[in-house]
Order: C-alpha cells, then sequence, then structure tokens
C-alpha cells in the first residue's frame, strides 16, 4: 500500500497531474481545435461508403472517343 507521507508519492503524482494538464491543454487550446476545424473544413472531400457507386447511362462525348 501506497504511504501517503513519502515524499516520493507526492512528486510522481505531481508530475502525472502537470503531464495530463499539458497534454490536455495542448489537445482543446483554441488554436489546435482551429487547426483541427480549417483541416476539416477546407479539407478534399472524399467518400467512404462501402457502397456501390452509382453511374449515369449517358456517352458523354470524351467517352464516345473523339
Amino acid at each position: 500500500m501506497l504511504e501517503l507521507t513519502n515524499p516520493v508519492v507526492w512528486i510522481v503524482t505531481l508530475i502525472l497531474f502537470v503531464a495530463a494538464f499539458v497534454l490536455l491543454r495542448a489537445w482543446f487550446g483554441p488554436e489546435t481545435r482551429e487547426k483541427r476545424r480549417r483541416r476539416r473544413n477546407h479539407g478534399r472531400v472524399v467518400s467512404k461508403a462501402v457502397r456501390p457507386m452509382v453511374s449515369l447511362a449517358v456517352k458523354t462525348k470524351s467517352e464516345r472517343g473523339q
């Protein structure tokens, strides 16, 4: 069992809390949120649907071998 009077326990706990605070602040900071939003809004549009893509039965000029 941990002995709470041991200063090593408090130092390790403090280091863990500081590390968690820094990581959470870096992830949820305003700059990082803005960067994620900008990447999501300005990224390429890719369909990841697992279904057959619809194609029309129309011959265009480029398909006729002009």
